[in-house]
């Protein structure tokens, strides 16, 4: 029974120091696993740390370009205001702009217009004037006073020599040279007429071109021969009925002279 004892006391002995032999180990086991862990948490805890440091200089300098963005978020807030608004003072210019040239417009289009009437008015004016004026050249062309002087003193060498002033040359009546008869022809077409001259010098009537200058009557205008009131009134008649006292073929001759000399040889005035 004592061995019995015995033996039990050195079994339990013996299990219990294989007990704290485990315990042991195991302490040391996990004492080790906590002093790895420990380590590995320092290293975690470093890193960590050195994660922060970079987040927080990451930080500054976000905020720093936040600052920055800030800063030119305001500068173009600035402006875009502004040019928000020279953009609505530039429409509000270019409506001003249209609306003037608009106005500019009409006012150039009424202006036209009133220009394009009082063009119009003046020329039917002028038709009017250049119609009045045709017709007083017409009735001026058709009835040209002659002078007394002229009249009386064909008169007088018609009765000296009939003859003689039935064959007389159309030069001595006109002294225009021949080269100068196409260039007069058209001038005097729309006022060429007829002389007739009575045998006692009483009326005498001419149609020339705008006036007597190719007539050597024109020389004797102003000569004593306006004291006779039957010539006087005979000239400004316009008569272009020969004389009863006149012969036909004298008239005929005379006709043909001074015709030939307005006709051919117009002198412009």
């Amino acid at each position: 029974m004592l061995m019995k004892r015995g033996v039990m006391r050195e079994f339990l002995a013996s299990w219990q120091l294989a007990s704290v032999e485990k315990e042991k180990q195991r302490w040391e086991k996990e004492k080790s696993q906590l002093k790895a862990s420990i380590e590995e948490n320092k290293e975690r805890m470093l890193k960590l740390e050195s994660y922060w440091i970079e987040a927080q200089t990451l930080c500054h300098t976000v905020n720093e370009h936040l600052k920055e963005a800030q800063a030119q978020y305001q500068a173009l807030e600035k402006k875009y205001n502004k040019a928000k608004k020279l953009i609505k003072d530039f429409q509000q210019k270019e409506v001003e702009f249209i609306q003037k040239e608009d106005a500019e417009r009409r006012r150039l289009e009424e202006a036209e217009k009133a220009h394009l009437a009082e063009i119009h008015g003046l020329q039917v004016r002028i038709a009017v004037l250049e119609s009045e004026l045709m017709q007083l050249m017409k009735q001026n062309g058709i009835q040209v006073n002659n002078n007394n002087s002229n009249s009386s003193e064909r008169l007088g060498v018609q009765q000296h020599s009939p003859s003689r002033a039935a064959a007389t040359p159309p030069d001595t009546r006109c002294p225009h040279p021949p080269d100068q008869q196409e260039d007069h022809r058209d001038a005097s077409s729309s006022s060429r007429g007829q002389v007739w001259v009575g045998g006692d010098g009483a009326a005498t009537s001419v149609e020339a071109a705008g006036g007597a200058e190719c007539s050597p009557r024109k020389t004797l205008q102003d000569s004593p021969a306006k004291s006779s009131p039957s010539h006087g009134q005979a000239l400004h008649s316009g008569s272009t009925e020969p004389p009863a006292s006149e012969s036909p073929k004298r008239s005929k001759a005379k006709v043909r002279s001074a015709d030939w000399c307005s006709h051919m040889h117009p002198c412009p005035s």
